[in-house]
């Protein structure tokens, strides 16, 4: 529970300080779990913490690119 909690929060705390100008560029280096799907994990992946990101940047933003 506690890497998920780091992982996601990475993210999210990335995609937060893009919002707000804060920063021009964020990385997770342990994000990246997007494997992951709604209600199940899948492979080591257990939260989509790249879902939660572009969720947070798309309050803000009208579009997100994400390269995988």
């Amino acid at each position: 529970m506690k890497f998920c909690q780091i992982s996601a929060g990475g993210s999210l705390a990335g995609a937060v300080k893009l919002n707000r100008k804060l920063t021009d560029i964020a990385i997770n280096w342990a994000g990246g779990l997007h494997h992951a799907k709604k209600s199940e994990a899948s492979g080591f992946c257990y939260i989509n913490d790249i879902v939660l990101a572009i969720l947070e940047l798309l309050k803000y933003h009208q579009r997100v690119l994400y390269v995988d």
